[in-house]
Protein backbone atom coordinates (compact mmCIF):
# COMPACT_ATOMS: atom_id res chain seq x y z
CA UNK A 1 0.00 0.00 0.00
CA UNK A 2 1.27 3.36 -0.79
CA UNK A 3 0.39 4.57 3.08
CA UNK A 4 3.08 1.98 3.95
CA UNK A 5 5.56 3.48 1.79
CA UNK A 6 5.01 6.61 3.58
CA UNK A 7 2.95 8.22 1.41
CA UNK A 8 0.21 10.35 3.06
CA UNK A 9 -3.53 9.88 1.54
CA UNK A 10 -5.81 12.78 1.66
CA UNK A 11 -9.64 12.12 0.77
CA UNK A 12 -12.37 14.80 0.46
CA UNK A 13 -15.41 15.09 -0.72
CA UNK A 14 -17.23 18.86 -0.30
CA UNK A 15 -20.96 18.00 0.21
CA UNK A 16 -23.92 20.19 -0.52
CA UNK A 17 -27.34 20.53 0.30
CA UNK A 18 -29.69 17.77 -1.20
CA UNK A 19 -31.36 20.88 -3.11
CA UNK A 20 -28.50 22.30 -4.98
CA UNK A 21 -27.09 18.63 -5.84
CA UNK A 22 -27.39 17.46 -9.53
CA UNK A 23 -26.56 13.89 -8.43
CA UNK A 24 -25.81 12.13 -4.91
CA UNK A 25 -23.19 9.91 -4.20
CA UNK A 26 -24.45 7.63 -1.50
CA UNK A 27 -22.89 7.55 1.86
CA UNK A 28 -22.53 3.77 1.49
CA UNK A 29 -19.33 4.53 -0.74
CA UNK A 30 -17.79 6.12 1.62
CA UNK A 31 -17.91 3.59 4.80
CA UNK A 32 -17.01 0.88 2.10
CA UNK A 33 -13.87 2.92 0.74
CA UNK A 34 -12.88 5.02 3.86
CA UNK A 35 -10.08 3.20 5.74
CA UNK A 36 -8.03 4.41 9.22
CA UNK A 37 -5.51 4.92 6.89
CA UNK A 38 -7.38 6.66 4.70
CA UNK A 39 -10.16 7.95 5.59
CA UNK A 40 -12.96 9.99 4.23
CA UNK A 41 -13.52 13.42 4.95
CA UNK A 42 -16.79 14.42 3.96
CA UNK A 43 -17.07 18.59 4.70
CA UNK A 44 -20.55 20.55 4.10
CA UNK A 45 -19.74 22.86 1.67
CA UNK A 46 -22.14 25.10 1.76
CA UNK A 47 -20.85 27.60 3.23
CA UNK A 48 -17.26 27.76 0.92
CA UNK A 49 -15.43 29.70 3.40
CA UNK A 50 -16.21 27.41 6.37
CA UNK A 51 -15.46 24.54 4.04
CA UNK A 52 -12.55 25.56 2.97
CA UNK A 53 -10.88 27.01 6.10
CA UNK A 54 -11.86 23.16 7.87
CA UNK A 55 -10.02 21.28 5.32
CA UNK A 56 -7.41 23.10 5.31
CA UNK A 57 -7.02 22.58 9.08
CA UNK A 58 -7.40 19.39 8.30
CA UNK A 59 -4.19 19.07 5.86
CA UNK A 60 -2.13 21.41 8.74
CA UNK A 61 -2.94 18.86 11.17
CA UNK A 62 -2.21 16.00 9.20
CA UNK A 63 1.06 16.72 7.81
CA UNK A 64 3.72 16.85 9.60
CA UNK A 65 5.88 20.22 9.10
CA UNK A 66 8.21 22.36 11.13
CA UNK A 67 7.25 24.79 13.67
CA UNK A 68 3.83 23.72 13.40
CA UNK A 69 1.24 25.56 16.07
CA UNK A 70 -1.56 22.76 16.88
CA UNK A 71 -2.72 26.33 19.00
CA UNK A 72 -2.93 28.47 15.80
CA UNK A 73 -4.75 25.37 13.79
CA UNK A 74 -7.10 24.75 16.24
CA UNK A 75 -9.69 21.56 15.24
CA UNK A 76 -11.90 21.12 12.53
CA UNK A 77 -15.47 21.86 12.90
CA UNK A 78 -17.43 18.57 13.70
CA UNK A 79 -20.66 20.05 12.55
CA UNK A 80 -19.77 20.49 8.96
CA UNK A 81 -16.97 17.95 8.64
CA UNK A 82 -17.65 14.11 8.71
CA UNK A 83 -15.17 11.13 8.76
CA UNK A 84 -15.38 8.08 7.04
CA UNK A 85 -13.15 4.94 8.07
CA UNK A 86 -13.73 0.97 8.61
Amino acid sequence: MLVDDGVMIFKFYLNISKETQAKRIKDKMFEKSGSFSAPWCMIDANDKKRARLNLIRFLLLNIEYDNRNNELIQGVDEEIVTFFAN
